[in-house]
């Protein structure tokens, strides 16, 4: 049974007609809803990220400089970065989601989860915003993976026509964590299934841009490997709804 992450707290984070809207995720949560796959799941409650595991990945004063950018009535923390009064608490939210399901799934709680969070992370750098992004949320799973549960094999995948630069400008020189395999998944789903055999990570954290990279999920058939993905919600979401009752995944995020 897959852990479900989604709490109406996202909405909270106001970007208005903003491309990357609260409007993404309700299209996934009403599909949900609508073929009955919410009842399927266990929806646990978790707790935002602390401002240390945050610091995981990112510089404490750039993590302070969004606080107060928030509280100060938000705008555009960069040019492509809407932020509204409640946009720092709701992405300690997201983080705090893929967090909880990474410590779940690692200590065998469940082998799937879906983290339907935003604001996305993968774009955000270890000192400032960038692209629709504030707090890298897979990023700091990884770190929770690898420094509070000892794992040494962390393989990152992100499945999108964008690449992650904030992810991969996080781990570049880091030997535990692979981040980040990029691509759209029509091209890169049947390699990476064979890759992450190969490699035998410990787990797998996946962002899936579903808008990007329509799927299918029996193309992410990866047996015995626990999974964790940040999940894109978009226009396509039918087309995975498979994936929260067969297969081994954690899902998150928008951008």
């Amino acid at each position: 049974m897959t852990l479900l992450y989604y709490d109406p707290v996202f909405q909270e984070h106001d970007t208005g007609d903003h491309p990357e809207n609260g409007g993404r995720i309700l299209a996934v949560v009403r599909h949900l809803n609508f073929v009955a796959l919410d009842t399927s799941c266990k929806r646990p409650g978790w707790d935002a990220a602390s401002v240390e595991r945050l610091c995981y990945v990112h510089s404490r004063q750039y993590v302070d400089s969004v606080e107060q950018f928030a509280a100060g009535g938000g705008g555009y923390i960069e040019e492509d970065t809407s932020v509204s009064e409640k946009s720092y608490e709701v992405a300690r939210m997201a983080v705090g989601a893929v967090c909880d399901a990474v410590e779940r799934v690692v200590v065998g709680e469940d082998r799937t989860a879906f983290c339907l969070v935003r604001p996305p992370g993968h774009h955000a750098m270890p000192d400032h915003a960038m692209g629709f992004c504030l707090f890298n949320n897979i990023a700091v799973g990884a770190r929770v993976a690898t420094r509070e549960f000892g794992l040494e094999r962390v393989l990152i995948v992100d499945f999108d026509v964008h690449h992650g630069n904030g992810t991969q400008a996080m781990f570049w020189e880091d030997a535990d964590v692979g981040a980040p395999w990029c691509g759209p998944c029509r091209m890169m789903a049947p390699a990476f299934a064979e890759a992450a055999v190969h490699l035998s990570p410990n787990i797998i954290l996946a962002k899936l841009n579903i808008e990007a990279s329509p799927v299918t999920a029996s193309q992410f058939t990866i047996t015995g490997i626990p999974t964790m993905i940040l999940f894109n919600g978009g226009k396509e979401v039918s087309r995975q709804s498979g994936a929260l009752t067969t297969h081994k995944f954690a899902l998150n995020e928008v951008d």
